[in-house]
């Protein structure tokens, strides 16, 4: 009997210790998450910037949220809307609090942010989720980089790179165009004086 309590004993000990140590180990892997990188999916669009991440200004290319160039599900302190960031319509992303409890949402902790429109408008209370992660390509090493969004100071959003590739293209077709209409017309000068010349000649 005394022996079959001591076994028990043991085994319950073994639980507990396991048990604990699995617990422990579940917070240390959490802590040691890394946020990952995705590349632009298809149909997303593709924007170039600055990455501000302590005091290293980083320019990129492909910004994005995991793969994704709008995000929702932001929260604001002054009401009770649920927000859209895109990146199409924004000039900065400016982090103010890595951490911060909303006196409106007080059962959950949030990232407090700052926007800039490409108007010009700034909106200074918006929540966003401690997980979000920023995805880009560095442009001076083309190495793909990730970040938790709490983690950098801002973002610039400088060029939409499809809108700008366009406008390169349609500048180049109009150069080009250019060329060859004057090309043609001094084509069109040096034939009539060459007809000139030659018709003097013959006289």
């Amino acid at each position: 009997m005394k022996s079959k309590f001591i076994i028990s004993k043991i085994l319950l000990l073994t639980i507990i210790v396991f048990s604990c140590k699995s617990f422990t180990g579940g917070a240390d892997e959490s802590k040691n998450i890394m946020p990952e990188f995705v590349g632009i999916l298809e149909g997303e669009g593709s924007f170039a910037g600055t990455i501000h991440d302590d005091n290293n200004i980083i320019p990129i290319h492909e910004i994005s949220f995991t793969g994704h160039t709008k995000i929702g599900g932001i929260r604001r302190g002054s009401d009770d809307s649920v927000n859209v960031l895109d990146l199409s319509k924004l000039k900065e992303i400016k982090v103010i609090k890595e951490t911060y409890i909303c006196p409106r949402y007080q059962d959950k902790e949030y990232i407090l942010v700052q926007t800039t429109s490409i108007n010009g408008a700034i909106t200074d209370d918006l929540l966003v989720p401690r997980n979000v992660v920023i995805c880009a390509i560095a442009t001076e090493t083309n190495m793909e980089k990730s970040w938790y969004l709490r983690k950098i100071r801002k973002i610039t959003i400088e060029k939409d790179l499809r809108q700008y590739k366009a406008q390169a293209f349609n500048e180049k077709l109009r150069a080009d165009k250019e060329a060859e209409e004057s090309e043609s017309f001094f084509g069109k000068i040096k034939k009539s004086f060459t007809k000139a010349t030659t018709a003097l000649n013959v006289e």
